[in-house]
């Protein structure tokens, strides 16, 4: 969240956006995320920005024996997913390293 230092205006504009469909006597649910698009949008960019270590996430590994696109991965391997090569990829994101949207 402090990505959202370097950009007052998102910030400010998120801020509104909760203000006005949330309150300020409360914190935002998740039955308030629809009402939220662009708070949505800007969580998302940051999870895209800086995804979490992959070894927090859920361990995978296979059950077989596999062959993908001429590798040979044994039975019982561990994957991680490689989350940089996916979120700074240009071909999916056009600007992957500029401003989030705002």
């Amino acid at each position: 969240m402090s990505i959202l230092a370097n950009y007052p205006n998102v910030q400010e504009r998120a801020f509104a956006e909760i203000k006005d469909n949330v309150g300020l006597d409360r914190l935002p649910r998740d039955m308030d995320e629809e009402r939220l698009p662009y708070t949505r949008a800007i969580l998302t960019e940051i999870l895209r920005f800086r995804p979490p270590p992959p070894w927090l996430g859920i361990p995978h590994t296979n059950s077989k024996y596999e062959e993908y696109e001429g590798y040979h991965i044994p039975e019982n391997s561990a994957r991680i997913v490689n989350f940089y090569s996916l979120h700074f990829n240009p071909e999916i994101y056009p600007d992957p390293h500029g401003a989030p949207p705002g």
